[in-house]
């Protein structure tokens, strides 16, 4: 049970820093839904940097 228990927030972030606030939100118990833009191709030439930030992507 966090202090955001039943706040529910969009994240529409496209650069990292801007995916912190949700992390937080999470941590605090609300409930996050991220939308994030599909990779062009299957072989993604971001994945080095989506795996760095799949920490903030915990909740």
């Amino acid at each position: 049970m966090g202090v955001l228990d039943g706040i529910k927030i969009l994240e529409l972030a496209r650069v990292p820093p801007a995916e912190l606030p949700g992390m937080m939100f999470a941590d605090m118990g609300a409930d996050v839904l991220k939308i994030e833009t599909p990779s062009e191709t299957q072989e993604d030439p971001d994945w080095q940097r989506r795996s760095a930030f799949v920490y903030v992507n915990r909740n």
